[in-house]
């Protein structure tokens, strides 16, 4: 078989075409290069939390509640179907799953939040910021089962969200699991040796574990590294007034009632302090103060009219007065409402 010369300009065609082909498989090899970079850098994004306004809300408890089976439930209303989500809650199917679960954790709706993220989690399975959110949702809704699974799961997906950790250390906490708490407040500090909101994590965790000491040098550098921690002040001053060193204490107490003014176990914490250290008219201002950031707390109450007893003129008092005398009585003993608290709630970390 005779084979003839490949003309030049046949030669130089090919050339040019291969040239194409490489280039062409070039160009798809920096686009998929580039869309998975971009994935990762979404999933870091989308890990920053949904901004909520006034976030002091009470921290969870109870008996987790279990959400029924997808298909159970199922009923008609205006003529279009919804699914049964929990008791008494019911989601529309056909609403954008993700967007109305943000919406309704924006507004507290959390058993609404709850039900559409889990709709969500089911729709992307592999989303870290759906299971993420859920979490926080069931967590809010006293289902801490079920958010501590949902939370694990995002961290499973997502390992270097430090907010993932630090929220599962707080259900793990709420839930009594110290040790385990402990370890993830650990996880989120591996990646923030300075992250504040771990620190006070990993103090609680300790102190739960009566490892006192621990915890208030952990808490010293958390009030070191972010002076407007007033939930690290107060967990410190209560450390210190429960360990009977009221004068550092006081201290602390002090700082975490200015930064938390209408925080009502705060203000408590403070006239407890003031209490003790026989400062019995600032106490009761202090006591005042808590009672008008939470009517129902009845410790503060109770202890209001305790102190008052000891200072005469004390009762009515505006709560504006800042009263700058010294009382020299003696302490009032330990009574009803005496002991201080550590939170009234676990402020979140969303």
């Amino acid at each position: 078989m005779n084979s003839q010369p490949i003309p030049h300009t046949d030669r130089k065609l090919l050339f040019v075409v291969a040239g194409c082909v490489a280039a062409g498989a070039l160009a798809v090899a920096i686009v998929a290069g580039l869309n998975a970079r971009d994935e990762r850098a979404a999933t870091a994004r989308e890990m920053k939390p949904v901004p909520v306004a006034g976030e002091a809300t009470a921290g969870p408890g109870g008996v987790p509640v279990e959400s029924p089976a997808p298909d159970e439930g199922r009923t008609e209303s205006a003529g279009e179907p919804v699914v049964a989500a929990g008791p008494g809650v019911v989601i529309d199917p056909h609403a954008d799953p993700w967007g109305e679960g943000v919406r309704a954790y924006a507004e507290r709706d959390y058993d609404i939040a709850a039900a559409y993220l889990a709709a969500d989690a089911e729709r992307r399975p592999d989303h870290a910021y759906t299971h993420y959110m859920l979490g926080l949702a069931l967590w809010k809704s006293s289902r801490l089962d079920d958010a501590l699974q949902a939370m694990e799961r995002s961290a499973a997906l997502y390992d270097r969200s430090i907010r993932t950790f630090v929220n599962l250390a707080r259900i793990r906490l709420a839930r009594g699991d110290t040790e385990a708490a402990l370890e993830s407040a650990e996880r989120a500090l591996a990646l923030d040796p300075l992250s504040a909101s771990a620190l006070y994590q990993k103090a609680r965790a300790l102190y739960a574990m009566d490892r006192a000491d621990e915890a208030v040098r952990v808490l010293d550098t958390c009030v070191e590294v972010d002076p407007a921690a007033g939930q690290a002040h107060n967990l410190l001053g209560l450390i210190r007034l429960r360990g009977g060193d009221t004068v550092a204490a006081l201290g602390s107490l002090e700082v975490a009632a200015a930064l938390l003014p209408e925080v009502a176990y705060a203000q408590n914490n403070y006239g407890l302090a003031l209490e003790r250290a026989g400062r019995f008219a600032e106490a009761a201002v202090a006591f005042r103060r808590a009672t008008e950031a939470e009517s129902g707390h009845d410790a503060a109450r109770v202890s209001l009219a305790r102190v008052e007893a000891h200072v005469p003129g004390a009762v009515g008092v505006p709560i504006e007065v800042r009263v700058a005398s010294v009382e020299t009585a003696a302490v009032v003993p330990e009574a009803e409402g005496s002991e201080p608290q550590e939170t009234g709630s676990d402020p979140a970390s969303d």
